[in-house]
């Protein structure tokens, strides 16, 4: 293995990086045109989430989880984490905001203290198809390559 060794200085790895985030419109029963939304992209969470004040905005009806989740928040105030237990779920079609790409209607459980109104995680990801490149920040819909 031949390494080299430069002077230069190089340039520190980050401790963070920017979230992905989509704009886009969520369908709702009672607001024809959609409800613009600022949803996170979230490939480390094994599930969609919805917070409750969207949900509540969006009017959709609710349903029960076959099996509620218990869920334990990695911070909390004070840093005293908190728990819940998630109960509900509800149907989701999210739009861009131009209604150029529709993404297929997932089940997003409702969750108290989201740090944004929807996370779609690993479910959203797979059923559409996404693949997120992380170093552009970017996405695609693979099946519409």
């Amino acid at each position: 293995m031949d390494v080299s060794v430069s002077s230069s200085v190089p340039h520190p790895l980050p401790f963070f990086s920017p979230h992905l985030y989509w704009h886009c419109v969520a369908d709702s029963p009672i607001h024809i045109s959609g409800v613009p939304c600022h949803t996170l992209l979230d490939h480390g969470s094994h599930a969609v989430l919805i917070s409750e004040e969207f949900t509540t905005c969006l009017g959709i009806h609710q349903q029960k989880l076959p099996h509620p989740e218990a869920v334990t928040t990695a911070l909390g105030n004070d840093s005293v984490p908190q728990e819940y237990m998630l109960q509900d779920w509800i149907k989701l079609r999210l739009h861009d905001t131009e209604f150029r790409w529709t993404a297929c209607t997932i089940h997003t459980i409702i969750t108290p203290g989201l740090c944004a109104p929807v996370i779609l995680g690993l479910p959203f990801l797979v059923h559409n198809a996404i693949v997120v490149n992380h170093a552009a920040h970017t996405t695609i819909d693979k099946k519409k390559l």
